[in-house]
């Protein structure tokens, strides 16, 4: 059942839009919290039947988990906003009461772009353009058989030409749908990880495709999250962390994400609490001594079981991990 926002905007005494040029057919429309004072008017429109809502002046703030928008509309915590959208109770006819208020327009344009890999990324095969991308996984203690599993086990491919040239390739995918994708330089190149941006322009000054969205909207690896069998989550800020993580603890029953940055974003943690659940055990493993950062993430996932995990003094962080580190951690228990 969708949530109901009518209700949830008339208790909260936010004003909202019925009809005018900013509201389709089976929306509401409010102004948006993330453009704030930028918004002139209520530029953003929500679904009443549970498609989600979207910006009309910024495509960045879009969504369909009504429990991010209520966190952003009320400036709560992502906690609070769960058990609002959980506790809202309304009469079952109340769509149809106000359906009769509802202007006839265009749904509210969703983003359904294809984002395609280009040609010159390749999955890694015992080719001699491979070599060098080979040579710096092996540096960092993966074996040969270890390297070609993991470009299957997780999309990885690597760059020969172009704006990711000398890049290792992580796509990021949600649900299915390739929303963007992120490169580890292995060359001397000040930028190590790069991304696809959703800023047309510099697209185009940097001769890539527009990401469908940020990739610090979501978490990498969701859909083989969701299949492994594990039952303890370990959290990373990097993919080269987690890649670690996932490929000593496969088999202990471990599985590890990344979410490309030392603080989250409220998309990625709604995403968490959406996974969290499937896991026994769940622990957040960032680089050594970054301890109030990650009180810092928890302080924003109240109630999420999430316990942080301190590395040993020496390792800098979880991609230097051995066996014996990650068994010492004692994390299936």
């Amino acid at each position: 059942m969708a949530f109901e926002w009518l209700s949830f905007l008339n208790a909260r005494g936010i004003e909202y839009a019925t009809s005018g040029p900013n509201v389709s057919r089976g929306h509401v429309a409010v102004k948006c919290p993330w453009c704030g004072a930028a918004d002139p008017s209520q530029h953003m429109g929500i679904s009443l039947e549970g498609a989600g809502w979207a910006c009309w002046r910024n495509r960045e703030h879009r969504g369909r988990k009504p429990a991010r928008l209520v966190q952003a509309l009320l400036n709560c915590r992502m906690d609070q906003a769960y058990e609002i959208v959980g506790g809202i109770n309304v009469p079952s006819d109340f769509m149809s009461q106000v359906a009769a208020q509802l202007t006839k327009r265009e749904d509210v344009a969703v983003d359904l772009r294809t984002l395609k890999m280009p040609k010159e990324f390749k999955p890694f095969r015992n080719l001699p353009s491979a070599r060098p991308f080979i040579a710096y996984l092996k540096e960092r203690g993966y074996t040969q058989k270890q390297i070609l599993h993991m470009s299957e086990t997780y999309d990885m491919s690597y760059c020969v030409a172009g704006p990711f040239k000398y890049r290792i390739i992580f796509p990021v995918i949600h649900k299915y749908r390739l929303i963007s994708w992120v490169g580890r330089t292995i060359s001397t190149s000040n930028l190590r990880y790069k991304a696809l941006t959703v800023d047309p322009d510099k697209a185009k000054a940097d001769n890539t495709p527009v990401a469908v969205d940020l990739n610090t909207n979501y978490v990498l690896w969701y859909d083989q999250l969701k299949e492994w069998d594990a039952d303890t989550l370990v959290i990373c800020e990097g993919p080269f962390d987690s890649l670690r993580v996932n490929e000593l603890g496969d088999g202990l029953g471990i599985a590890s994400t990344c979410v490309f940055t030392s603080s989250p974003s409220d998309a990625q943690i709604e995403i968490l609490y959406e996974l969290l659940p499937r896991f026994k055990r769940k622990y957040l493993m960032l680089d050594r001594g970054t301890l109030p950062t990650a009180m810092k993430i928890l302080s924003r996932m109240p109630r999420s079981e999430i316990k942080i995990v301190e590395l040993p003094s020496h390792l800098k962080d979880p991609g230097e991990m051995q066996m014996a580190d990650l068994k010492n951690l004692d994390l299936a228990k």
